[in-house]
């Protein structure tokens, strides 16, 4: 099942991102998400989070047209995007896209949403921030195909230790069975050569930034 999760940032329904929610079976907003789809005309599925970001007349509009609102108190101890992500993975979503995960005064929620890639309890099932600008993965002992144009900006950073037996093919800097280090930035900012490139990690986990274009 194709499922959307957005999220309260900025959206930008460029291209990519409406194609994302046109071709979506369910659309959950994590918290703020639903204003930002109210903006574009679309109504989720689900709402989910604290909602401490939706003011009380917009609220009760919500219970009238959404078919289900999810509340969970503001003091806990996940993010709204992590309980979005968690209610996809319940609900038997397979591919999920997650858009609105940037903008905003929270930096720290920003990185948090990115590593969210990296969760176990999403392993298995395929997961990718989109922007209009980039898209990124987490690629944990596995092998991500994807395609690009040639030029596409592609980045890989390291999440945790031990990241080792990465090879890359369709990229002008090729890898083969390197080892990266958390903190290096050894492989940011490559460049896609073709139409098809990969990403294959044997042990350990990486967040592949695809960028739609050079020169980012």
């Amino acid at each position: 099942m194709k499922t959307v999760v957005v999220l309260g940032g900025e959206l930008a329904a460029g291209p990519r991102i409406k194609a994302a929610l046109e071709s979506a079976d369910f659309v959950i907003a994590a918290n703020g998400g639903a204003e930002r789809l109210e903006r574009i005309g679309i109504v989720p599925d689900v709402v989910i989070g604290d909602l401490d970001s939706i003011p009380d007349a917009r609220l009760e509009e919500l219970r009238h047209r959404v078919p289900e609102l999810l509340r969970y108190p503001t003091r806990k101890d996940a993010t709204d995007a992590e309980l979005a992500l968690d209610e996809a993975v319940a609900r038997g979503a397979t591919d999920i896209t997650v858009i609105g995960a940037f903008g905003g005064p929270r930096t720290d929620h920003e990185i948090a949403n990115v590593l969210l890639l990296a969760a176990p309890s999403i392993r298995g099932r395929d997961v990718r921030l989109l922007t209009d600008l980039f898209e990124a993965w987490a690629v944990c002992n596995s092998k991500r195909v994807f395609t690009a144009q040639p030029g596409d900006t592609v980045s890989l950073v390291p999440v945790g230790d031990a990241v080792a037996g990465v090879a890359t093919h369709g990229l002008e800097w090729k890898l083969d069975n390197a080892t990266l280090t958390v903190g290096s930035t050894y492989t940011i900012s490559n460049a896609a050569t073709s139409s098809q490139a990969s990403v294959l990690v044997e042990t350990g986990t990486v967040i592949l930034f695809h960028y739609f274009g050079a020169g980012y």
